[in-house]
């Protein structure tokens, strides 16, 4: 099947075009640590080659997830995008946007290389941690040390009988993810569904973004932590840990204005990431050095 070669793990209209230069259109610049900056096209950026596609049963390259599952997210999102972006006072959201926008999060947590490298090591670590387990019981206690949540049983027994398998190892990286990719992002819409969200709007500064860009903080698993997404350059969302929130016909979000000092720690927390993350925003500045420095991180 023909399709896209460059598959955007950080959607361009939907995603990127937020975090453009506005005098130069389609141009963001991108930050590696112990590079200069490049001012590079939106099209040159969040993309691997390849890299949601799989041979079929015909031995040929099949681009569906990207040209349909990822294609209509982000289709679906970007007004939803377009409102936060634009937005000077509270938001309301409708049933409807604010599904769509959790399970835009969902996805865009686990639709990265990243997430594909960390979810294979972690659950092949999982796994033979796992098979020395006999009893259920054991098998949630070692699961729930791990993720700080524990599963239904029905997952922990599938996930028994996956490691007694080997099928982790048995699969690359890239294959194990691809499988699993949407059962992760089911788990993850339940979890975020579950957080109280604000959204931070900062004029002084500007917001940056990464090749990681869902940051989960605090807590052990997703359910409990407090969870941050740049939106734009003067837009982030913001998700509290709430477990009894339900959710209603619709949500409001309170617009929070932050100054200089709140929007550079959140920054750093955007890009405080393995060696290798790039970060993106639509301006120079000079401190940008020290979020591309890992010596100073703690700054």
């Amino acid at each position: 099947m023909s399709g896209p070669k460059g598959q955007h793990f950080l959607p361009r209209r939907a995603y990127l075009h937020f975090f453009c230069r506005p005098t130069e259109r389609g141009k963001i610049y991108l930050y590696q640590r112990g590079q200069k900056p490049l001012l590079t096209s939106i099209a040159n950026v969040g993309k691997e080659g390849h890299l949601y596609s799989f041979k079929d049963t015909s031995g040929q390259l099949n681009t569906q997830i990207e040209t349909e599952v990822f294609a209509a997210i982000d289709g679906y999102i970007l007004p939803i995008m377009e409102k936060l972006n634009s937005a000077e006072l509270a938001v309301r959201l409708d049933r409807t946007e604010a599904e769509t926008l959790i399970v835009f999060l969902a996805f865009q947590l686990v639709r990265t290389p990243a997430f594909r490298d960390d979810l294979y090591r972690f659950d092949a670590d999982m796994a033979a941690k796992v098979r020395t387990c006999v009893k259920l019981e054991e098998m949630k206690e070692v699961i729930k040390r791990e993720i700080g949540v524990t599963p239904p049983d029905d997952e922990v027994l599938a996930f028994w009988e996956s490691a007694s398998q080997r099928i982790v190892e048995q699969l690359s990286a890239k294959d194990y993810w691809l499988r699993n990719i949407r059962r992760y992002a089911r788990r993850f819409v339940d979890a975020i569904g579950l957080k109280i969200p604000a959204l931070l709007r900062s004029e002084c500064e500007h917001f940056v973004t990464s090749d990681y860009p869902v940051v989960i903080n605090h807590g052990l698993g997703l359910g409990d932590s407090d969870l941050y997404f740049p939106v734009g350059s003067h837009t982030a969302l913001y998700f509290r840990a709430r477990p009894e929130r339900e959710m209603g016909p619709g949500i409001d979000i309170p617009l929070i204005r932050v100054g200089g000092e709140e929007t550079r720690m959140m920054n750093k927390r955007a890009f405080c990431r393995p060696k290798g993350t790039s970060m993106l925003r639509s301006n120079e500045m000079a401190y940008a050095g020290s979020l591309t420095n890992p010596s100073r991180l703690s700054e």
